[in-house]
């Protein structure tokens, strides 16, 4: 969901914190994609520094469903809060952003009047090229049972308390293209001595590192593969969904 969150920081986030600021309030936005380090989540700290900063951003809680469960941890390992006793005896097998909803609102009514759930369509994955399709579609089948079944816990939880702007469904968006790492790229190109590979690449992405579909189509296989293994899939068409979430 990069693409989700970054038009939510650079376009809907600031425009909060303009209204907030009007009224003697600063906004805090906290995206989960930041704060844990490679060696935290080497450490099973991951878990841990997510809930935590779900706790620190009660009572609102944004929540972005796509058609990825998620990473789910080996164990569940959490310091020993009284506010994170329920996790010691919960199931395992849980995304950890199935984790974070748990903690942030299901699990907890009073949360439910300040949180909001966003379900992606996923009907734009038919223009992703080549293997990157992956990216964005489910993990597996038993993964993509699971995200089922907590979108339909989270729908009931909603209806029973007679929230229904709670929740968008299938909210529209459209393929951009990749955006690429060039940094990376770079180096991987220039390693194995294919300079014309690194022109090409340059010369066909756009001022955001983004590359088009049109443009990745003209690239020979072996520029495809690094392309691929350096970049996300980046979406356009947001503005609906960012009004949305502002409103």
């Amino acid at each position: 969901m990069h693409s989700e969150r970054d038009y939510l920081v650079k376009y809907v986030f600031p425009e909060l914190r303009e209204r907030c600021m009007k009224k003697g309030l600063y906004l805090v936005d906290v995206d989960l994609r930041w704060g844990v380090t490679q060696e935290e989540a080497e450490q099973g700290k991951a878990l841990e520094l997510c809930l935590e900063e779900i706790e620190n951003c009660h009572p609102f809680f944004i929540g972005l469903l796509g058609e990825r469960y998620g990473w789910i941890p080996e164990s569940y390992q959490v310091p020993d809060y009284p506010r994170f006793d329920w996790i010691k005896n919960f199931e395992p097998g849980h995304s950890i952003t199935a984790l974070e909803i748990h903690q942030g609102v299901l699990r907890n009514p009073g949360m439910h009047t300040s949180a909001f759930f966003y379900f992606r369509d996923p009907a734009f994955g038919k223009d992703i090229p080549g293997k990157k399709r992956n990216d964005i579609c489910s993990e597996n089948a038993e993964s993509s049972s699971k995200l089922q079944r907590l979108k339909s816990e989270i729908r009931r939880v909603f209806r029973e308390y007679n929230l229904p702007g709670h929740i968008t469904e299938s909210y529209h968006c459209s393929y951009k293209g990749l955006k690429l790492n060039l940094a990376l790229i770079k180096d991987e190109i220039t390693g194995v001595g294919n300079s014309e590979d690194l022109t090409v690449v340059e010369k066909a992405v756009d001022e955001n590192h983004i590359l088009g579909k049109s443009a990745y189509e003209k690239l020979n296989d072996r520029q495809k593969r690094i392309i691929e293994k350096y970049s996300i899939v980046y979406l356009d068409g947001l503005e609906t969904f960012g009004k949305q979430v502002l409103n």
